[in-house]
């Protein structure tokens, strides 16, 4: 049982999660994004993830058909909730699960930070997990920057599994 919470969600942190490879290069790719008037020289801050993001994605190996993750960070505090499409009894059927969660989350000035949260499943169980986050792609808004694009990688890795997931802004 805990295993398959597990894997599900694990699904919904793909993306989430960066490859060590892939963090040196988002690293570098946080200024492409930013505007001419000196967001790069202002340091990130918690306000700088302050919004709501989604994560929608695919699966393979038929863990999960499609996702929808939609995270509202608020000074230091998340919130919010997934829907996973995973493999049902027989190979021809799909059972849609849902989960809510909350955490905290810090932004250091260099737009590196850790994740805690605490997940629970529909039947009430609970799991907490750490993640660290990178903020890759930012913009300028009223002299802060704002985050439009965040990786998260899980802290520990279960059976192996290293997976990784990008957050994305979505319009205010």
């Amino acid at each position: 049982m805990f295993g398959r919470k597990r894997s599900l969600f694990l699904f919904l942190l793909v993306g989430i999660c960066c490859a060590h490879a892939t963090l040196a290069r988002a690293q570098g790719a946080i200024s492409t994004e930013q505007n001419s008037n000196g967001a790069h020289n202002q340091p990130y801050n918690v306000a700088s993830i302050n919004g709501e993001y989604a994560v929608v994605g695919t699966f393979s190996g038929s863990i999960a058909g499609g996702q929808l993750l939609v995270v509202r960070f608020r000074d230091g505090q998340l919130s919010g909730y997934g829907v996973n499409n995973l493999p049902g009894p027989t190979p021809n059927e799909r059972a849609v699960t849902r989960i809510w969660f909350t955490g905290t989350s810090t932004v250091n000035e260099d737009g590196t930070g850790v994740t805690t949260v605490n997940i629970t499943f529909a039947n009430n169980t609970t799991l907490e997990i750490h993640l660290d986050t990178l903020i890759t792609k930012a913009k300028e808004v009223h002299g802060r920057k704002v985050a439009l694009e965040i990786h998260v990688m899980e802290r520990e890795s279960t059976a192996g599994e290293f997976l990784v997931q990008t957050l994305t802004r979505r319009p205010e």
